[in-house]
């Protein structure tokens, strides 16, 4: 099964996805990987990139420039009647518009399609799919509330019991998109006259702020809004998926990424790489991080119920 693999990245991620892009070559034999990133920044990910066969740049703007993004969050606030609300925040919504609209935009014969967020390492090989259906994992570290409010109001009714779905990549098949595009549709038929980029943005948009009545915070997930679709079509439930995240103080080295491979962690996650880029990590501070994800992981699982 040829799996095809794409991000959406920001300069400041390339030193990661180096790494990463090594590690997925091997585990999934060197497979086509899309990287969309900003179109200033083009230059600068095919010169850094230009080693891997197998990436392509794809400018933002091919897809949805973010200027034209704040404009429909200005023209939907507009119709309300509400206050223009335009802030930073803006920009970590656009990027998942960008995910969910490139996903949403190929030909089936795309299928099955990975999006693996651009600050994150695989450690060892994922099993993505079974059976062409996509394999449900969820994570025991992270249920965001917020999220899932706004899931709730997209979709209705949600599962009484699952786990966060917020894992660092999310997967679809050919079938599992036309069910997405589905649900979708009830929620918010596609304009005749809208790209799906524009529909899309329209979905976040109109989801979030009419849930939460503001765009200040981490209000959607387009990893839960993939993986809920996911669950409620096969009614599968989830396997948890252990990883690192939030806890790094330097760059591992190849010794200890060895160990948390061995400790059955998938992957690692660096946030906000360019603060530890020149920095080592710490054995005893990496044990210590390793010691207290497995007991948060793996011996006290959390798989929290969403109100109804």
């Amino acid at each position: 099964m040829q799996i095809n693999f794409f991000t959406v990245s920001l300069p400041e991620n390339i030193p990661t996805l180096k790494v990463s892009l090594e590690q997925i070559n091997n585990f999934y034999q060197s497979p086509p990987f899309t990287i969309i990133c900003p179109d200033v920044s083009v230059h600068q990910f095919t010169e850094s990139l230009a080693r891997f066969d197998n990436v392509q740049i794809l400018c933002e703007s091919s897809i949805l420039d973010l200027a034209d993004f704040k404009m429909l969050v200005s023209q939907y606030l507009t119709s309300l009647n509400s206050p223009i609300e335009i802030n930073n925040r803006l920009s970590w919504y656009y990027q998942q518009a960008l995910k969910l609209a490139f996903v949403m935009s190929q030909p089936l014969g795309c299928f099955p399609l990975v999006m693996w967020d651009a600050d994150s390492i695989p450690v060892e090989k994922i099993r993505f799919f079974n059976n062409n259906h996509s394999i449900l994992y969820g994570s025991a570290l992270e249920f965001h509330l917020p999220y899932f409010q706004t899931m709730q109001k997209i979709y209705g009714a949600l599962p009484q019991r699952f786990s966060a779905f917020t894992i660092q990549f999310f997967t679809c098949t050919d079938q599992e998109l036309l069910c997405l595009r589905e649900r979708l549709q009830q929620f918010l038929p596609q304009p005749e006259n809208a790209s799906v980029a524009e529909w899309v943005s329209q979905i976040i948009i109109q989801s979030v702020y009419n849930t939460h009545q503001t765009f200040e915070g981490s209000l959607f997930s387009e990893q839960e809004l993939v993986g809920l679709s996911h669950m409620l079509a096969n009614g599968e439930r989830q396997r948890t998926l252990t990883y690192l995240r939030w806890g790094f103080s330097g760059l591992v080295s190849s010794r200890q990424m060895r160990l948390i491979k061995l400790l059955g962690f998938k992957h690692i996650t660096f946030e906000k790489v360019e603060n530890i880029l020149y920095k080592k990590q710490g054995w005893i501070s990496l044990l210590i991080f390793i010691a207290k994800q497995i007991y948060r992981q793996r011996l006290r699982p959390l798989i929290a119920p969403i109100s109804r």
